[in-house]
């Protein structure tokens, strides 16, 4: 995990917030601004409020964030962790795995209505199910089988294939 995510992410945000932003801030007090050393701290911390926004940078844009696609990671080394936890409790293994995985999906979207989730919520919600889906699937890389008519048959049935060019 430390080795995983943490590099690339202290390097990025350092570079966001002691080059980028300074190149690119409208605001003349952006080194004496909370939010500056907020998006340093909170993004390295990976806290769960994770900071998108630099003093003045793309200040009027569309779009002001600086990096959006930061929501996940604390999300994910919060999830290495529980997969470390259930190695630990030896839980990783596929017979035990697999019984537990198939129960917990089945009772969060009994229990989970996306209709009461704020958007925060529904996408830490979705990033769990996923990334269980893909331990699901990695304990059992050899049983199922890998096959572009059988992916092109479940997307087509799904309606997830995009034919329009822009």
């Amino acid at each position: 995990l430390i080795l995983f995510i943490f590099p690339a992410l202290l390097v990025c945000v350092s570079l966001c917030v002691f080059v980028l932003g300074p190149l690119l801030t409208n605001a003349d007090d952006y080194w004496r601004r909370p939010e500056t050393w907020r998006y340093l701290t909170a993004n390295i911390g990976l806290s769960l409020d994770t900071a998108y926004f630099l003093p003045g940078v793309f200040a009027g844009q569309k779009f002001e964030s600086i990096n959006a696609s930061l929501w996940s990671l604390p999300i994910e080394a919060r999830l290495y962790l529980a997969l470390a936890a259930l190695g630990v409790l030896t839980l990783n293994k596929r017979e035990r795995f697999n019984p537990l995985f198939v129960v917990l999906m089945v009772v969060g979207f009994l229990v989970v209505s996306p209709q009461t989730l704020t958007e925060v919520q529904s996408r830490a919600w979705y990033a769990v199910a996923f990334f269980f889906t893909g331990t699901f699937a990695w304990l059992n890389r050899d049983r199922i089988p890998l096959s572009w008519p059988l992916l092109g048959l479940i997307l087509v049935s799904h309606g997830e294939v995009d034919t329009k060019v822009e």
